[in-house]
């Protein structure tokens, strides 16, 4: 489980996760669930999959919190 901030803005719902700087949005709630788990998901297979000589040293950063994030895989 992650603990985002939700909020109804302008019309839409946005899911926001400050340690990894992700912000999404959507029409309704489920709308914008779908594109946090698309955003994360995205985010852990580009980053904390990819070896550290592929990353810069910013992504390295941004790839130990999603290491520290995600405990397992199922």
């Amino acid at each position: 489980k992650l603990n985002c901030e939700v909020n109804f803005e302008n019309q839409a719902y946005v899911i926001a996760f400050q340690p990894l700087n992700l912000c999404v949005w959507g029409t309704t709630r489920e709308e914008a669930e779908a594109a946090f788990n698309f955003s994360f998901h995205a985010l852990y297979q580009n980053f904390a999959m990819e070896s550290d000589a592929a990353l810069s040293d910013e992504a390295i950063v941004l790839k130990n919190k999603l290491l520290t994030i995600v405990k397992a895989i199922k």
